[in-house]
């Protein structure tokens, strides 16, 4: 590659100096000039389609991560490549809850308690890996009330995070003047890594062992707050006939579902109603299967999509869970 494009350069070389002026006369020159350019609007061509063979990886995969920025931050706009703050900003989603918010807050993230998180990322381990980006100000009135800090590993994996308290950070002088010039810029701040221990996020440690996998940690996190015992979904016929009916429907071509809200509305808050199914089956996928799987939890939803037609079709008097089945019109 490196030698096809010097030869390209040694042509257009060649073909620039062909253009510079002599003792030829205007005439010529001119017409010198027009050779130039046709051959260098073919080398731009040719060079272009270089550059977008190189570039194709790179165009697929800042496709494929906006798609999952959207999936899992739809409320941030993911802009340029700047991945390493991004990713560090999803993870600290992940990780605390909450919401991203645009470029006109001076934090990144409100979690589910409403602290306001500024997330600071660093990738790899190489010099001036433990300094945050620059902090405009410490002292705002609608600031940070916390900080959060990523170190990537070189492959954007969480190596490790980090979350203070944004008071504890001020009154403790964490936050250092970044100086240019003898003029004040900003703030920075530097992760201690040997004593900053009590304030690793991830991965944490259980029992001398360390948990590493994000589906690992909300694990130990949410553990104490659901039972571990119960029936899985798939063993309640309830769901299970519903989600069957469901993909009937479909193989059916019937790719319409009718509700009607009133008396879905007067039906759904009953202590028998399939929200409550839903309730148990979204609580065993939550304790069986993992956060990377999870199929159960769309197949629930779909499961309860039927359930609520059929509900509406049988009290419009129109034949019941059998019309809702069978009917391909909605009404």
């Amino acid at each position: 590659m490196e030698m096809r494009f010097s030869n390209t350069c040694n042509a257009y070389g060649a073909i620039l100096s062909a253009a510079l002026p002599d003792q030829s006369t205007t005439t010529e020159h001119t017409y010198r000039m027009e050779s130039v350019m046709q051959a260098g609007r073919d080398l731009l061509t040719e060079v272009s389609s270089k550059v977008a063979t190189l570039f194709a990886p790179q165009l697929s995969f800042h496709q494929q991560f906006a798609l999952l920025m959207q999936q899992y931050a739809a409320e941030k706009t993911f802009k340029g490549t700047e991945y390493v703050g991004t990713i560090g900003e999803l993870y600290a989603k992940l990780l605390f809850g909450g919401v991203l918010v645009d470029e006109s807050h001076e934090h990144d993230l409100v979690d589910l308690n409403g602290a306001r998180l500024s997330v600071k990322t660093r990738r790899g381990r190489r010099r001036g890996w433990a300094k945050s980006g620059a902090l405009p100000s410490i002292d705002s009135e609608n600031g940070p009330t916390g900080l959060v800090f990523v170190n990537l590993n070189d492959d954007y994996t969480p190596r490790k995070i980090w979350r203070y308290d944004w008071q504890y950070l001020t009154q403790n002088g964490r936050f250092k003047e970044h100086v240019v010039r003898d003029s004040h810029r900003s703030f920075v701040f530097f992760v201690n890594e040997s004593k900053d221990a009590d304030f690793v996020r991830f991965p944490v440690e259980e029992a001398g062992q360390m948990i590493y996998s994000f589906s690992d940690l909300f694990s130990a996190l949410y553990r104490d707050l659901k039972p571990d015992e119960g029936p899985h979904w798939s063993s309640n016929p309830v769901l299970t006939g519903a989600l069957d009916r469901f993909g009937e429907r479909m193989q059916n071509g019937q790719h319409e579902l009718t509700l009607d809200l009133r008396e879905v509305q007067s039906y759904i808050y009953d202590g028998g109603s399939p929200a409550y199914e839903l309730m148990e089956g979204m609580h065993s996928v939550w304790r069986d299967e993992s956060m990377e799987g999870a199929k159960g939890a769309p197949r629930l939803v779909f499961a309860l999509l039927q359930l609520l037609s059929e509900h509406s079709a049988a009290n419009r008097g129109t034949g019941g869970a059998a019309e809702s089945r069978d009917s391909q019109t909605p009404a």
